[in-house]
Protein backbone atom coordinates (compact mmCIF):
# COMPACT_ATOMS: atom_id res chain seq x y z
CA UNK A 1 0.00 0.00 0.00
CA UNK A 2 2.81 2.40 0.92
CA UNK A 3 4.59 1.74 -2.40
CA UNK A 4 1.37 2.39 -4.35
CA UNK A 5 0.91 5.69 -2.53
CA UNK A 6 4.47 6.75 -3.30
CA UNK A 7 3.92 5.92 -6.97
CA UNK A 8 0.66 7.89 -6.96
CA UNK A 9 2.45 10.91 -5.51
CA UNK A 10 5.13 10.68 -8.18
CA UNK A 11 2.56 10.29 -10.96
CA UNK A 12 0.90 13.54 -9.83
CA UNK A 13 4.21 15.34 -9.21
CA UNK A 14 3.52 15.70 -5.51
CA UNK A 15 6.05 15.56 -2.68
CA UNK A 16 5.67 15.16 1.03
CA UNK A 17 7.11 17.87 3.29
CA UNK A 18 10.83 17.23 3.82
CA UNK A 19 10.35 16.32 7.49
CA UNK A 20 7.86 13.61 6.45
CA UNK A 21 9.92 12.05 3.66
CA UNK A 22 10.12 8.65 5.35
CA UNK A 23 6.62 8.70 6.85
CA UNK A 24 3.20 7.53 5.67
CA UNK A 25 1.68 10.84 6.75
CA UNK A 26 1.54 13.91 4.51
CA UNK A 27 0.76 16.28 7.41
CA UNK A 28 0.98 15.96 11.18
CA UNK A 29 -0.25 17.91 14.18
CA UNK A 30 -1.14 17.62 17.83
CA UNK A 31 -2.89 19.15 20.81
CA UNK A 32 -1.70 20.16 24.27
CA UNK A 33 1.95 20.40 23.31
CA UNK A 34 2.18 17.07 21.51
CA UNK A 35 4.96 16.62 18.98
CA UNK A 36 3.59 13.96 16.59
CA UNK A 37 7.08 12.54 16.07
CA UNK A 38 7.45 11.62 19.75
CA UNK A 39 3.78 11.38 20.77
CA UNK A 40 4.15 7.87 22.20
CA UNK A 41 6.90 8.98 24.55
CA UNK A 42 4.94 12.07 25.60
CA UNK A 43 1.85 9.94 26.24
CA UNK A 44 3.94 7.59 28.40
CA UNK A 45 5.28 10.44 30.55
CA UNK A 46 1.75 11.55 31.45
CA UNK A 47 0.65 7.97 32.20
CA UNK A 48 3.60 7.42 34.50
CA UNK A 49 3.07 10.77 36.20
CA UNK A 50 -0.49 9.80 37.09
CA UNK A 51 0.23 6.10 37.73
CA UNK A 52 -1.94 4.98 34.82
CA UNK A 53 0.30 2.34 33.26
CA UNK A 54 -1.50 -0.90 34.14
CA UNK A 55 -4.26 -1.10 31.52
CA UNK A 56 -3.36 -2.12 27.97
CA UNK A 57 -6.00 0.00 26.21
CA UNK A 58 -4.38 3.40 26.71
CA UNK A 59 -5.52 5.37 23.66
CA UNK A 60 -8.68 6.24 21.76
CA UNK A 61 -8.44 6.10 17.97
CA UNK A 62 -10.60 8.18 15.65
CA UNK A 63 -10.58 8.12 11.84
CA UNK A 64 -11.82 11.28 10.12
CA UNK A 65 -12.25 11.19 6.33
CA UNK A 66 -12.90 13.84 3.70
CA UNK A 67 -14.74 13.30 0.42
CA UNK A 68 -12.94 14.16 -2.81
CA UNK A 69 -15.22 17.15 -3.40
CA UNK A 70 -14.36 18.50 0.07
CA UNK A 71 -10.58 18.24 0.16
CA UNK A 72 -8.54 17.34 -2.90
CA UNK A 73 -5.60 14.97 -2.26
CA UNK A 74 -3.91 16.40 -5.38
CA UNK A 75 -3.79 19.88 -3.79
CA UNK A 76 -1.06 20.06 -1.16
CA UNK A 77 -2.60 22.91 0.81
CA UNK A 78 -5.59 20.62 1.40
CA UNK A 79 -3.25 18.20 3.18
CA UNK A 80 -2.62 20.78 5.88
CA UNK A 81 -6.27 21.83 6.00
CA UNK A 82 -7.26 18.22 6.62
CA UNK A 83 -4.77 18.04 9.48
CA UNK A 84 -5.94 21.36 10.93
CA UNK A 85 -9.52 20.06 10.96
CA UNK A 86 -8.36 16.90 12.70
CA UNK A 87 -6.58 18.93 15.37
CA UNK A 88 -9.69 21.08 15.80
CA UNK A 89 -11.87 17.99 16.17
CA UNK A 90 -9.55 16.55 18.82
CA UNK A 91 -9.39 19.86 20.71
CA UNK A 92 -13.17 20.14 20.78
CA UNK A 93 -13.79 16.54 21.79
CA UNK A 94 -11.01 16.09 24.34
CA UNK A 95 -9.64 19.49 25.42
CA UNK A 96 -7.87 18.07 28.48
CA UNK A 97 -6.22 15.15 26.70
CA UNK A 98 -3.12 14.87 24.54
CA UNK A 99 -3.82 14.05 20.90
CA UNK A 100 -1.67 13.35 17.84
CA UNK A 101 -3.11 13.77 14.33
CA UNK A 102 -1.64 12.04 11.26
CA UNK A 103 -3.04 12.84 7.81
CA UNK A 104 -2.80 10.08 5.19
CA UNK A 105 -3.91 9.73 1.58
CA UNK A 106 -3.35 6.04 1.07
CA UNK A 107 -6.20 3.66 0.42
CA UNK A 108 -8.92 3.61 -2.22
CA UNK A 109 -9.08 6.79 -4.36
CA UNK A 110 -6.41 8.31 -2.09
CA UNK A 111 -8.97 10.28 -0.11
CA UNK A 112 -7.49 12.44 2.63
CA UNK A 113 -8.15 11.10 6.10
CA UNK A 114 -6.87 11.63 9.61
CA UNK A 115 -5.79 9.12 12.20
CA UNK A 116 -6.38 10.83 15.53
CA UNK A 117 -4.74 9.20 18.56
CA UNK A 118 -5.98 10.41 21.95
CA UNK A 119 -4.23 9.68 25.25
CA UNK A 120 -6.97 8.51 27.61
CA UNK A 121 -5.33 10.07 30.69
CA UNK A 122 -6.83 13.46 31.58
CA UNK A 123 -4.08 16.07 31.98
CA UNK A 124 -5.93 17.88 34.78
CA UNK A 125 -7.43 15.06 36.84
CA UNK A 126 -5.05 12.21 36.00
CA UNK A 127 -8.05 9.92 35.56
CA UNK A 128 -8.65 7.61 32.61
CA UNK A 129 -11.30 8.49 30.03
CA UNK A 130 -14.48 6.51 30.63
CA UNK A 131 -17.26 6.60 28.06
CA UNK A 132 -20.31 4.45 27.45
CA UNK A 133 -20.24 2.11 24.48
CA UNK A 134 -20.80 4.11 21.31
CA UNK A 135 -20.61 7.45 23.14
CA UNK A 136 -17.26 8.49 21.67
CA UNK A 137 -18.45 7.64 18.14
CA UNK A 138 -21.66 9.63 18.57
CA UNK A 139 -19.87 12.67 20.01
CA UNK A 140 -17.22 12.59 17.28
CA UNK A 141 -19.86 12.35 14.57
CA UNK A 142 -21.84 15.28 15.95
CA UNK A 143 -18.78 17.50 16.27
CA UNK A 144 -17.52 16.49 12.83
CA UNK A 145 -20.91 17.38 11.35
CA UNK A 146 -20.60 20.85 12.88
CA UNK A 147 -17.23 21.32 11.22
CA UNK A 148 -18.63 20.05 7.91
CA UNK A 149 -21.59 22.43 8.18
CA UNK A 150 -19.25 25.34 8.77
CA UNK A 151 -17.33 24.39 5.62
CA UNK A 152 -20.63 24.07 3.69
CA UNK A 153 -20.01 20.38 3.07
CA UNK A 154 -22.73 17.77 2.66
CA UNK A 155 -23.80 15.95 5.83
CA UNK A 156 -25.18 12.43 5.64
CA UNK A 157 -28.50 12.42 7.47
CA UNK A 158 -29.79 9.33 9.31
CA UNK A 159 -32.93 7.86 7.74
CA UNK A 160 -36.29 8.60 9.34
CA UNK A 161 -37.41 5.72 11.48
CA UNK A 162 -40.64 4.03 10.48
CA UNK A 163 -41.76 0.97 12.36
CA UNK A 164 -44.49 -1.39 11.24
CA UNK A 165 -47.02 -2.69 13.74
CA UNK A 166 -45.29 -6.07 13.62
CA UNK A 167 -41.95 -4.46 14.51
CA UNK A 168 -43.51 -2.56 17.39
CA UNK A 169 -45.04 -5.76 18.74
CA UNK A 170 -41.72 -7.63 18.52
CA UNK A 171 -39.84 -4.83 20.27
CA UNK A 172 -42.53 -4.57 22.96
CA UNK A 173 -42.11 -8.31 23.62
CA UNK A 174 -38.32 -7.86 23.65
CA UNK A 175 -38.07 -10.21 20.67
CA UNK A 176 -35.63 -9.95 17.77
CA UNK A 177 -36.64 -7.66 14.91
CA UNK A 178 -34.55 -7.84 11.75
CA UNK A 179 -35.60 -4.35 10.62
CA UNK A 180 -34.77 -2.82 14.01
CA UNK A 181 -31.40 -4.58 13.94
CA UNK A 182 -30.77 -3.33 10.39
CA UNK A 183 -31.75 0.20 11.41
CA UNK A 184 -29.22 0.09 14.26
CA UNK A 185 -26.49 -1.11 11.88
CA UNK A 186 -27.25 1.73 9.45
CA UNK A 187 -27.25 4.32 12.23
CA UNK A 188 -23.98 2.92 13.56
CA UNK A 189 -22.43 3.29 10.11
CA UNK A 190 -23.71 6.85 9.75
CA UNK A 191 -22.33 7.80 13.16
CA UNK A 192 -18.82 6.73 12.13
CA UNK A 193 -16.79 9.91 11.72
CA UNK A 194 -14.79 8.25 8.92
CA UNK A 195 -17.92 8.19 6.73
CA UNK A 196 -17.67 11.19 4.42
CA UNK A 197 -19.50 9.92 1.33
CA UNK A 198 -21.87 7.20 0.19
CA UNK A 199 -18.88 5.13 -0.91
CA UNK A 200 -17.42 5.03 2.59
CA UNK A 201 -20.95 4.54 3.97
CA UNK A 202 -21.30 1.36 1.91
CA UNK A 203 -17.93 0.16 3.20
CA UNK A 204 -18.98 0.71 6.82
CA UNK A 205 -22.26 -1.12 6.21
CA UNK A 206 -20.24 -4.09 5.05
CA UNK A 207 -18.02 -3.81 8.15
CA UNK A 208 -21.15 -3.88 10.31
CA UNK A 209 -22.41 -7.05 8.64
CA UNK A 210 -24.65 -5.63 5.92
CA UNK A 211 -24.26 -5.53 2.16
CA UNK A 212 -25.38 -2.48 0.22
CA UNK A 213 -26.77 -3.00 -3.28
CA UNK A 214 -27.71 0.00 -5.39
CA UNK A 215 -30.53 -0.39 -7.87
CA UNK A 216 -29.21 -0.44 -11.43
CA UNK A 217 -29.94 2.51 -13.67
CA UNK A 218 -29.62 2.28 -17.44
CA UNK A 219 -29.11 6.03 -17.88
CA UNK A 220 -25.95 5.20 -17.02
CA UNK A 221 -4.44 4.37 10.16
CA UNK A 222 4.99 4.15 11.70
CA UNK A 223 2.54 7.18 10.85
Amino acid sequence: MHEKTEQWLQDHQLERPVELTNCRAVAVGGTNGIDPFIAKEQFDVVRQLHNQTKESNQVLRITQSFALDELNPKVQKDWQKANDLGVELAENLYPNHQSAVYTHLDGKNHVLHNHIIVNKVNLETGKKLREQKGESVQRAREMNDRLASRENWHILEPPKERQTETEKELIAKNEYSYMDDLRERINKSLQDVSVSSYETFKERLSDNGEFYQKEAKYSHTPF
